[in-house]
Order: C-alpha cells, then sequence, then structure tokens
C-alpha cells in the first residue's frame, strides 16, 4: 500500500503525500503497539505460570519425595 502511494505522490504533489504517508504510518504503528499491549499481559502471565510449575516439577516434587522417605532411600533398602 505504502509503495502505491508514492507512486500516485509522483504524479501529484509529493510533499503533501508523503505527509499524508508519514500519518499513516504513526496510525498504523500506533494500532500495532495498542494490539501488542494488550496481548503482553496475558503472555508474561503465561510465561510466569511455565517457571512456576517448572520449579514445583524440578524442585519440589524431589523435595517432598525425600522428605517422605521416596525414591532416594530405596535403594538402601531403608
Amino acid at each position: 500500500m505504502i509503495t502505491e502511494m508514492l507512486k500516485i505522490g509522483m504524479n501529484t504533489d509529493l510533499a503533501q503525500m508523503m505527509e499524508k504517508l508519514v500519518e499513516y504510518m504513526d496510525i498504523d504503528i500506533k494500532n500495532l503497539l495498542d494490539k501488542t499491549m494488550k496481548v503482553l499481559p496475558q503472555l508474561v502471565y503465561a510465561i510466569v505460570g511455565v517457571v512456576l510449575i517448572f520449579f514445583v516439577l524440578v524442585v519440589l516434587v524431589p523435595c517432598i519425595e525425600v522428605y517422605m522417605g521416596g525414591w532416594l532411600f530405596s535403594a538402601y533398602g531403608i
């Protein structure tokens, strides 16, 4: 779309067409940033959730099994 606007701008007033193009690009970038800012908190919550699940599975579950007398001591016949 930008290239089409530039082609038309070459046939008409170039300065005015460039101003309109800059306005269009500013609006487009603002809309894109607004959409990104709406999705960003959900993405951060998902990442934090995955990290917490990983922490629980990797660190806490073996600690609980050791505390409860699980797999660590079963090799020694205790």
